[in-house]
């Protein structure tokens, strides 16, 4: 009989994460899989995986490598309890499809079989529990949550959270899943005499096990309004379980899942009863934890979080292990906490709990996140970010703001706007400063729609209510915030009549109103931007004090982090201004003007200072900025934007000037004139000539190439830049590519200067230099060979350095960097995909067999190889691909793939 075909149709529409679910290997040595547990215990997942599937290739016989398949999908649930969402989804994918491959492939005895067949429904299972985790409701605010009737009533106003499109597929997979269990227990009675009795038994017990948490799950995660008639429904099917089953984990699993329905009813007294029952049967340590865990969440469904609090501690003071969700559930309370607090007459004493509180949240938010990983990390994340909302706008509001932002995270925006316009517009008595956080997220939100008028109405009226309530620091974020606004019709909607007198008055009012908020650096820096259209000079020497007033330090922390980009992002703004200055001012090396030219050192001198600071305290993402910073600092000496209007004999004549110059720059480093406080060494002093040298037979290049000169009247310049080193002549591509347009404008000498900068980077010898070439640098010279390839008209010279890449070991972020510059050089339009060379093909194809399915690197490279097929002529194969995605991840990751890959599914339907 064959018993393959009622879980695989599920799981392919399905793709989520399960729990671990216990198997009876009796074939395998108890030593082997001690092994196996004891990796995972200490968080070893992928060793243990590894070795599991080195245990399965060198077995032969089907009933062996079923039960290393089982091991291994055990322990691969153990593993994506701690990833992050999208790799989670990958790694169960994979163990789901791995099942049903291993079922298709091999004929196992019956036996195997149906536990095979048990395991894959009981991922559905897992999956709406970890789902319903991190879906429950954050607090008792919540119209869904479990308080009194009256109190639910009197909260019918505020709206329910929406249904998330992984909340989505659960419930609509698990009607499937219930019928394919009914379906099992059928196929094993007919068949329960040609099998052994014990696994028939444990087949049977675990199924009905599964329909009663699989109708918990959809309880939790469904409506309202339909979710008394599935607990119950629950509470039926796990009832007769506690009797009937003869393994003592399920039964202790189904005295608990009496507890749970009892508890999401609001039946304290009967949950009473229940709890305390289980409390007496339990007797390993994960079990205690289990019940602890229950009593706590009952205490917070009672609004009772001081008790929920000291449950926690009785618990760590037993000597019960602190688990994740223990850690987790201790948050909670004290969110909860707040929750209460702030419900209270104002008062000293009020005031004295809520700090204190804070306090101590403030203490155990890190430490929590720190120990805390997938699933429950998540739900802690939810439970930080609601936390902070509470404590700036009260507990009603920031339900409100929270469901709005769920709407955000799903794409939703004019839903979100839709919500919060509904709730402001709700006759009630609600405080000044609820609605103030209400009209900036619908202000935030405007924004994002450009809706700017709008947008500067509700974020004019928040800060009028910020005024009102006397709250300086909510008044300056929406004054910014305004500002912001403002500049945006300035420069988009010249209907509104916002001239850039009235941009610059409102940062100055708001310099001259918040000098004492944070806002204030942010407003300095579009102060700058703007005073860059008249006085780059100026701006530059604004920004470089804000540069110098940021804390830059090695530390790998959000604040640490935050404080190096926006260091980065200050210097590269005031490298443009400088590099606009040199062409604004006709500032050259020997300025005419002494005062001038002290200037111009200064401000030199303060930017170098600064680019050496961004040497401390910077991630990998940032060396690409400090590239650019160190090509504006080279090119300040000598180096300026030019464009069409250039006199380029000029040019070259001060390049020619330039480079003779530049000899004579140490017989000036000790002179008296001097007047720095950087103070060259010797070789510090050679590099940077060394440097200048290169940078000004660079402009003699450009210059002469824009004038459309023949080779030999720059040769000797040309000869130069190709004898450096690649990593010195990738520098010098870096400064020339600037010259460039990249707005589609056409400047004599563009195709030759593009041809020259693809040579400069591409010569024979590279091929035994790249061996021990960075593959991160070489990723660099890629960058811009995609640039000079859309200039030269030719992607020749790119192509062969993807080819030459693709054969070196690349990490997973040299892939995703990678795919990145792949994604900006590919077309979806069938006719050009098709021009593509096999190195891009074999490229989409290495990424899609090194990512985890359903992840966004694996979404990305299914999509291409399918445009490649379909410009192959190979149209089924386009539409499997299509078909299989679709199935599995129905929104493909993201909005614009999936509008990439209907696009592409309409062409194939449309093709004879």
């Amino acid at each position: 009989m064959n018993f393959r075909h009622s879980i695989s149709t599920v799981l392919s529409a399905f793709l989520l994460f399960a729990v671990p679910a216990a198997s009876a290997c009796a074939d395998l040595a108890d030593g082997a899989r001690e092994f196996v547990q004891q990796l995972s215990d200490r968080g070893l997942f992928e060793l243990a995986e590894q070795f599991c599937l080195r245990q399965f290739s060198s077995l032969k016989n089907p009933g062996e490598r079923a039960e290393w398949e089982l091991i291994l999908s055990e322990c691969q649930e153990q593993h994506a309890w701690h990833m992050d969402e999208d790799s989670r989804m990958g790694m169960i994918h994979q163990s789901a499809q791995r099942i049903s491959e291993f079922l298709k492939s091999n004929t196992p005895a019956a036996e195997h079989d149906i536990r095979l067949r048990v395991r894959q429904l009981e991922l559905i299972v897992a999956a709406g529990q970890m789902e319903a985790i991190i879906q429950a409701p954050l607090s008792n605010m919540s119209p869904d949550a479990s308080v009194n009737d009256t109190v639910r009533d009197s909260r019918h106003h505020l709206p329910n959270r929406s249904i998330s499109p992984g909340t989505q597929r659960i419930l609509d997979a698990i009607p499937q899943a219930e019928t394919s269990s009914h379906a099992l227990l059928k196929q094993i009675d007919e068949i329960r005499k040609e099998i052994d009795s014990d696994v028939v038994r444990m087949a049977r017990e675990r199924i009905r096990m599964a329909l009663a948490e699989m109708a918990f799950a959809k309880a939790q995660l469904s409506p309202p309004a339909t979710r008394s008639d599935l607990i119950k429904q629950a509470d039926a099917l796990a009832e007769p379980l506690i009797k009937s089953v003869t393994d003592e984990q399920l039964r202790f699993r189904a005295r608990t899942l009496t507890a749970e329905t009892l508890l999401a009813q609001n039946d304290f007294a009967a949950f009473k009863l229940r709890y305390g029952n289980l409390a007496s049967i339990a007797r390993t340590a994960d079990e205690k934890t289990s019940v602890t865990a229950i009593h706590i969440r009952a205490l917070l469904e009672q609004n009772q979080p001081s008790e929920a609090l000291q449950e926690y501690v009785n618990a760590s003071q037993n000597g019960l292990a602190l688990t994740q969700e223990l850690q987790v559930l201790r948050l909670q309370s004290l969110l909860q906490l707040m929750e209460l607090l702030s419900q209270l007459d104002a008062s000293q004493q009020r005031t004295d709990l809520e700090q204190n509180t804070a306090d101590e949240f403030q203490q155990l938010k890190d430490k929590t996140t720190q120990l805390t990983s997938g699933v429950w990390r998540q739900r802690c994340v939810r439970l930080i970010d609601h936390f902070e909302r509470v404590r700036q706008v009260g507990p009603e509001a920031a339900y409100t703001l929270e469901v709005a932002a769920s709407l955000v995270e799903s794409g939703d925006l004019k839903g979100a706007s839709v919500l919060l316009q509904s709730v402001l517009s709700t006759p009630g008595t609600q405080q000044s400063r609820n609605v103030a956080a209400i009209l900036m997220q619908s202000g935030h939100l405007a924004i994002r729609l450009q809706d700017w008028t709008t947008a500067a109405n509700d974020i004019g009226r928040a800060k009028d209510l910020y005024n009102k309530e006397q709250d300086r620091a909510g008044a300056a974020a929406a004054d910014l915030l305004r500002m912001y606004v403002l500049g945006q019709q300035w420069n988009l909607d010249p209907a509104a009549g916002v001239t850039e007198e009235i941009y610059q008055t409102a940062i100055n009012e708001h310099l001259r109103l918040f000098s004492d908020q944070p806002t204030v650096h942010q407003a300095r820096e579009w102060r700058a931007r703007l005073l860059s259209n008249s006085d780059p000079q100026q701006a530059a020497e604004e920004l470089l004090a804000l540069a110098a007033e940021l804390e830059v330090r090695q530390e790998v922390t959000h604040q640490a982090t935050a404080a190096a980009t926006d260091h980065l992002n200050l210097l590269s703004l005031a490298g443009d201004f400088l590099l606009e200055a040199i062409s604004v001012n006709s500032v050259s090396i020997a300025p005419s003007s002494l005062e001038t030219a002290d200037r111009w050192k200064s401000l030199t001198r303060k930017f170098a200072e600064e680019c050496q600071r961004t040497e401390a305290g910077q991630s990998e993402s940032a060396e690409f900025q400090k590239a650019l910073l160190h090509s504006q600092q080279t090119g300040l000496v000598l180096f300026q934007t030019m464009g069409s209007d250039t006199n380029w004999k000029m040019i070259d004549t001060q390049a020619r000037d330039g480079l003779a110059a530049v000899v004579k720059i140490p017989d000036r480093s000790h002179t008296s004139e001097q007047n720095t406080s950087v103070k060259l060494s010797e070789s510090d002093l050679e590099k940077a000539v060394a440097h200048a040298r290169q940078v000004c037979h660079a402009m003699i290049v450009l210059s002469r190439i824009r004038q459309l000169a023949d080779l030999t009247e720059y040769q000797e310049s040309r000869s130069v830049l190709i004898s450096l080193s690649i990593t010195e002549r990738l520098s010098v591509a870096q400064l020339l590519i600037r010259q460039i347009p990249s707005n589609g404008a056409s400047i004599p000498g563009d195709g030759p200067l593009a041809r020259f900068l693809i040579e400069l980077i591409n010569q024979p010898k590279d091929a035994v230099e790249n061996v021990g070439l960075n593959v991160d640098v070489r990723l660099q010279q890629l960058r811009l060979l995609q640039t000079l390839g859309r200039a030269a008209a030719s992607m020749a010279a790119f192509e062969r350095a993807l080819d030459e890449l693709l054969r070196s070991n690349l990490s997973d972020a040299q892939l995703t960097s990678l795919m990145e510059i792949i994604n900006s050089t590919s077309t979806p339009n069938a006719v050009k995909a098709a021009n593509q060379a096999a190195t891009t093909r074999r490229f989409w194809q290495t990424l899609y067999k090194r990512s985890m399915p359903g992840d966004d690197r694996w979404l990305e490279a299914s999509l291409q190889l399918a445009i490649l097929a379909e410009a192959d002529g190979q149209a089924k194969e386009s539409t499997r691909i299509l078909a299989v995605v679709s199935v599995l991840h129905p929104n493909w990751g993201t909005p614009v793939r999936k509008a990439k890959a209907d696009e592409l599914r309409k062409r194939l339907e449309k093709a004879p």
